[in-house]
């Protein structure tokens, strides 16, 4: 019985996988160029590469073109990068054939780290490293064919006292990662719900479960990317102290001389206290009454993110 369930269950599954890969937006990451006085080319633009593949690893909202196809499209490109017209019906054309809704390009324009060695208020010799990372960011919309996006990341890393530089570049990708995460996020916006109440007091909800997890946030733990040592005292805070909270609205239809508009209307705010998967548990720290009267009345809470 067990494995005649088994034969059943999978071919359901890979219906439900297809499925979610033909609903998802179609991306394709275009292997990243660097510019030649880069230090260690290679190595850094494959991780800044990877940077921003991790950004469109849930499945549900995006899918991602295999390397084969990448490949293709980037040549194609490569040889109409001069001519603005041709480059764009280039986009169009192979985004088309490869099945691609948006292609992404990009380019590692610099990166560099300066060691500073001083002598403390004791005497002792230490040496703290400085970086700058430039990478240069491109979106384009098959559909049209035209950019949507362009933008220069400048990332400058922080200081530390360490025996290595290496702890620079970590600091660097991962504030050039938390960047994109951004504009990924506004840019392939999903609408967040509260769909749970978790845990109620005296009648009020306290805590709510919202259909958001790992694709959007990032662990409490990951929030900062600052490197903590013995003397970093401003990083320890910023680790306990994530950059992110979520205002709750209430989104109404408001009619006025014969046209209808809608009108958000904020009714609290959450605060991220752990995500699980593809959801994350908040706690209600403002509202907590208004969101009650509205989550009864069986009305849809939108949570709206605030980067601080």
């Amino acid at each position: 019985m067990k494995k005649i369930f088994y034969v059943a269950i999978v071919p359901f599954l890979l219906l439900i996988a297809r499925a979610n890969a033909q609903d998802a937006v179609h991306i394709a990451i275009i292997p990243f160029t660097a510019s030649e006085n880069t230090t260690n080319a290679n190595a850094v633009t494959s991780v800044i590469e990877e940077q921003v593949a991790s950004c469109f690893v849930n499945k549900g909202r995006f899918y991602l073109l295999d390397r084969g196809a990448t490949e293709k499209i980037k040549k194609e490109l490569d040889a109409a990068k001069d001519n603005a017209s041709l480059y764009a019906k280039v986009v169009a054309q192979q985004g088309h054939l490869a099945g691609a809704q948006y292609i992404i390009t990009g380019k590692v324009n610099s990166w560099g780290i300066t060691p500073t060695t001083a002598k403390n208020m004791y005497g002792k010799t230490t040496t703290t490293y400085h970086g700058t990372l430039r990478v240069s960011i491109q979106i384009n919309s098959v559909e049209s064919g035209q950019v949507v996006f362009t933008e220069p990341f400048n990332i400058i890393s922080n200081e530390f006292d360490t025996s290595t530089g290496s702890d620079i570049f970590d600091d660097a990708a991962c504030k050039f990662k938390s960047a994109i995460r951004v504009k990924v996020r506004n840019m392939f916006a999903s609408t967040i719900t509260i769909i749970h109440v978790e845990k109620e007091k005296g009648g009020l909800p306290q805590q709510v479960l919202i259909n958001a997890g790992k694709d959007i946030f990032e662990d409490k733990k990951n929030a900062s990317c600052a490197v903590v040592t013995s003397s970093s005292f401003a990083a320890l805070g910023a680790l306990l102290n994530p950059k992110i909270h979520l205002d709750v609205v209430f989104v109404e239809e408001v009619t006025y001389g014969g046209a209808t508009s809608k009108r958000e209307k904020k009714v609290g705010e959450l605060k991220i206290s752990s995500i699980e998967g593809e959801v994350t548990v908040c706690d209600i720290t403002d509202g907590a009454k208004d969101i009650k009267t509205y989550l009864d009345a069986k009305k849809t809470l939108i949570v709206k993110i605030q980067d601080k």
